[in-house]
C-alpha cells in the first residue's frame, strides 16, 4: 500500500522540505496544492529542479 501526504498539512514549509517530510513519514506520494494562497504549487522552483528532488526523495506526485 502506498500512503500520500498532502501539502495542505504544512503549507508554509518550503517545497523540498516538505519532500523532506513526506519522505520521512514513510510516503512515496505527494499531493501539492493550486489553492494555497500566494503560493505556487512548486514554489516558482524550475520544473527539472524539482523532479531531480523528487526522485532524490523517492517520491511521486499523484495530484495537484
Amino acid at each position: 500500500m502506498q500512503i500520500g501526504l498532502n501539502r495542505i498539512i504544512a503549507p508554509s514549509l518550503p517545497l523540498y522540505d516538505f519532500f523532506s517530510l513526506a519522505q520521512r513519514c514513510g510516503c512515496s506520494i505527494i499531493e501539492l496544492r493550486n489553492d494555497l494562497t500566494n503560493q505556487h504549487p512548486f514554489d516558482t522552483k524550475n520544473l527539472e529542479e524539482v523532479r531531480d528532488q523528487l526522485a532524490k526523495y523517492h517520491l511521486k506526485v499523484a495530484a495537484i
